[in-house]
């Protein structure tokens, strides 16, 4: 079942939305928004801003996640379905991805009991849904985690916040109130929806799980935003603005590059991993802030070659509990989206993206992953290997034993609580 873009209405919200989200470490505009949720503070806020966008939903819910294990974003896709009849489409793992994804998303979690139980939650709320009218698709390599309703809010986040309900990472998103820029996003999601997905279940109560039908080509437009607020996405060999956009926020930057992710997974062969070493060269310092490498062979050693670049100029720090992705230059400019930094992701890969520039929610991204890196458990210091697990809470105002650091990205304004 493809994707209808209509603007037509399906009927009018009967149903309560979801309270407001509490205050907090919110960056307060109208247009975009940071919001960021954690064990130590409050691990819904992200959760219930998802819940509370699809519940204000008028007339279509596009929404995107590796794995639907949470039951009140579930409840909240069943309401919208309950509120107009279609246009809630639903992309999740199905079928034999299902177990890719769990891999993917637990960072090879060998615990049964864990991985059984994430399927569970997952089929229950799969069971749920496609009964309630939300049409289904799956494909095998899109790992992406947004939210697009009526082509008029978007929301980007990391896959584990949709996928944890104890909230226990360290997570963030931005909330983009920008029509253009939400229909950009919901383009990207159609074509992922029509081209890449391989696997569909359509509404009804018996739950069928089949090959889609294939969808005629169109020929792919890139996708644009304003001047500051731009969307951007990895389609394989259609698109790789999500690259250009690294690339070039990188290669902007002038004395600081911020980068968090996942799994880093890097070196000199790929462009990515060029343009940081031309940077170090600019003696533009390198900040970094991963998962926990110790047993992943690919990164260790990626980190060993940032580190090498230049020991006084780029600091690693790790955190088992930080999945947040983010890259910033100078506090002015920021990517955030989807994936992780690895060779795969910018080569033949499924992301979607936001570029923004000046855009006034900069520091506060910037200030968030500040605050991870304060919290971080190691910091490495020769290789991946040799680790310290001292604090690092001087990373902005002071130095560390890994050499001189930086001030603050911003100051206390915008913090709500």
């Amino acid at each position: 079942m493809s994707i209808d873009n209509s603007s037509k209405q399906h009927g009018s919200s009967t149903t309560e939305a979801a309270p407001p989200i509490p205050a907090g470490f919110i960056q307060p505009t109208g247009t975009i928004q940071h919001i960021t949720s954690d064990a130590s503070t409050n691990p819904s806020r992200i959760r219930r801003a998802i819940v509370d966008q699809i519940g204000n939903a008028k007339n279509k819910v596009m929404f995107a996640s590796p794995l639907l294990t949470d039951r009140e974003i579930a409840n909240a896709i069943c309401c919208a379905c309950d509120r107009f009849e279609g246009g809630v489409y639903v992309h999740t793992a199905l079928g034999d991805h299902v177990s890719t994804s769990l891999i993917k998303q637990t960072a090879g979690n060998s615990d049964t009991t864990v991985l059984r139980e994430l399927a569970k939650r997952h089929s229950d709320c799969l069971a749920r849904v496609s009964p309630a009218g939300a049409v289904l698709r799956s494909a095998s390599d899109f790992h992406g985690s947004i939210c697009v309703t009526d082509d008029e809010v978007l929301l980007l986040t990391s896959p584990s916040e949709m996928e944890s309900p104890s909230g226990c990472c360290s997570e963030h998103c931005l909330v983009v109130r920008i029509p253009a820029v939400a229909r950009e996003s919901a383009r990207a999601f159609v074509r992922i929806w029509d081209y890449f997905t391989t696997l569909e279940t359509e509404p009804g109560e018996r739950f069928f799980v089949k090959e889609p039908t294939p969808s005629s080509y169109r020929p792919w437009r890139q996708l644009i935003g304003t001047d500051s607020v731009r969307p951007v996405s990895m389609l394989k060999d259609i698109d790789s603005s999500l690259l250009d956009a690294a690339l070039r926020l990188i290669k902007g930057a002038s004395d600081r590059l911020v980068i968090a992710t996942n799994s880093l997974i890097i070196d000199s062969s790929h462009p990515i991993g060029a343009a940081i070493a031309n940077a170090v060269s600019r003696k533009v310092r390198v900040f970094a802030l991963v998962h926990p490498s110790v047993d992943i062979p690919a990164q260790r050693e990626s980190i060993d070659w940032l580190r090498n670049l230049s020991p006084n100029q780029v600091f690693v720090y790790e955190h088992r509990l930080t999945h947040a992705n983010a890259m910033i230059s100078d506090d002015q400019t920021a990517l955030v989206w989807t994936g992780s930094v690895g060779n795969r992701l910018f080569s033949n890969a499924i992301e979607v993206g936001i570029m923004v520039d000046k855009s006034g929610v900069e520091p506060y991204v910037s200030e968030w992953i500040a605050e991870l890196i304060e919290r971080a458990t190691h910091s490495v210091i020769q290789n991946a290997t040799l680790r310290s697990n001292e604090p690092t809470s001087r990373y902005r105002d002071g130095a560390t034993s890994m050499g001189p650091t930086t001030s603050s990205p911003r100051t206390e304004k915008g913090r709500n609580a």
